[in-house]
């Protein structure tokens, strides 16, 4: 492996959080609980409840800016003048790893992040987003000239170096981001969001992003559920139950308790530590994630992943309800999301067909808290366009499941879809329990070690550094 390919595929594990540590910190306590793709039944844990100490908001920052972005642009100063493709790739990864630090907590540093200095100023968000789709625009063309070459071959820990895949992982990233600033600047999103379509996205589960793991890189949720991390949450229960989906045994497995595993059992998200501890919230009783993910045998060796052609199809449908021309109509979009899911996971072509044509409905768990079923919507697709938007949300939620919590996180606070469960409680009265934190807070180092700038940043975020203050693209 060569120092320039070593450093990427450092930033790309580190970009994506792989390490178990930092993963449990950024998503496991913190997104993956907000958007109710699991529960919480460990009482040393209040972030389902909203009260997050500062250790698990300042992660995703240090992560990225200690240890991803460093060697990214060693990689990017490395290949600028003599490695024109290899250079584009880089810049579409590091569009990856910052919007969602962006998006998480609003203004950062960016434009002068590599400047070597103490003191580094801050970007508002909306220029770190006008500077994204520069970077994206810039690589494309590079990438659209050579889409048959390959760049840093083995070493790329997602692609294995194919430009032609990383071409249609740009465009879609790009359609994402467009689709993100659809609220605030509906002009650009238009004009991106087509663009990206125009130029091809992914469009089959063969383009989906995977990083690999290896012995030396491992992925994290075999460690999460070993330690009591990773229970299914009713609203998983609702939905996966009641449309009989067939990614169900893939995504959870029953019970250990013999009392409880004649099926599937997840429990509410915001629950207090009184209720964590009824028996029928003991951890034997409910469902963990399925054994491809947290057997021990195969911790090491499950893909994590970093974006599928199944989100570029949902992102789509929801672009043509906004009347852009997205190649095709909301029903084809939405079905070939829906395929596209679940060729990922390997279901079979009629298992596909009876799922997308189904009129089941969410099941009502009932349970401790008699929960109704989360809502009314069958798979089937409706003719009206509100409820359409609700179905794309829907299943772009078991799409991204279960590794981009952070993505529905971000998807979540800019739509308000899909409509989940409201928590049992909130520790933090500032925010409901049909609510969402708005935002991460920065990490206390940047107060100490960059407050000047730090204090310009949240200029820059009009509001308070408080987990209430919205980020420039959700005004919803």
């Amino acid at each position: 492996m060569s120092h320039v390919g070593a450093a990427f595929a450092y930033s790309q594990y580190w970009g994506m959080y792989a390490d178990r540590y930092e993963f449990e910190l950024v998503s496991s306590v913190m997104s993956n609980l907000y958007v109710q793709y699991f529960t919480n039944v460990t009482p040393s844990f209040q972030s389902d409840r909203f009260a997050a100490p500062d250790k698990f908001s300042r992660r995703a920052w240090a992560t990225y800016y200690l240890k991803a972005l460093p060697q990214l642009e060693t990689v990017l100063e490395m290949t600028e003048n003599t490695l024109p493709v290899a250079h584009a790739v880089a810049l579409v990864w590091k569009v990856q790893i910052s919007h969602r630090v962006a998006d998480l907590y609003g203004p950062m540093p960016y434009s002068d992040a590599n400047n070597a200095q103490v003191s580094v100023k801050y970007d508002s968000q909306e220029e770190v987003y006008k500077q994204m789709f520069v970077d994206l625009n810039t690589a494309i063309t590079v990438l659209a000239q050579n889409r048959t070459a390959n760049a840093f071959g083995t070493d790329d820990q997602i692609y294995s170096g194919s430009v032609e895949k990383w071409y249609r992982f740009a465009n879609s990233l790009k359609l994402r981001l467009a689709m993100r600033i659809s609220d605030v600047n509906f002009a650009d999103a238009t004009k991106y969001a087509e663009e990206a379509v125009a130029a091809g996205v992914m469009e089959t589960a063969g383009d989906d992003a995977f990083l690999i793991a290896t012995s030396s890189s491992t992925t994290p949720y075999g460690w999460l559920s070993a330690w009591g991390e990773t229970y299914m949450s009713e609203a998983m229960q609702s939905v996966l139950v009641g449309y009989e989906d067939p990614r169900l045994p893939i995504f959870f497995n029953k019970p250990v308790d013999e009392s409880y595993n004649s099926n599937y059992r997840g429990a509410r998200n915001g629950m207090n530590s009184i209720e964590m501890g009824l028996a029928e919230h003991a951890k034997n009783t409910l469902s963990l994630l399925g054994s491809r993910f947290s057997d021990s045998d195969s911790k090491n060796t499950e893909p994590l992943m970093v974006m599928n052609a199944a989100e570029s199809y949902f992102l789509r449908a929801e672009g043509v309800i906004k009347g852009w021309n997205m190649g095709g109509t909301v029903e084809a979009l939405y079905k070939k999301g829906i395929e596209c899911a679940m060729k990922t996971w390997g279901i079979s072509d009629a298992a596909i067909t009876a799922y997308i044509t189904s009129d089941k409905l969410p099941m009502a768990p009932g349970g401790y808290f008699n929960t109704p079923a989360m809502n009314q919507f069958p798979v089937k697709l409706s003719a009206d366009e509100s409820e359409q938007l609700e179905q794309i949300a829907l299943q772009k939620w078991l799409a991204l499941f279960p590794y981009n919590s952070l993505e529905m996180y971000a998807d979540i606070r800019r739509t308000g879809r899909p409509h989940l469960y409201d928590r049992i409680h909130t520790d933090d009265e500032t925010v409901g329990v049909n609510q969402l934190p708005a935002r991460y807070l920065y990490p206390e180092d940047e107060i100490t070690k960059n407050k000047s700038e730090y204090q310009n940043g949240l200029k820059l975020l009009g509001g308070e550094d408080k987990i209430t203050t919205r980020v420039w693209w959700d005004i919803k």
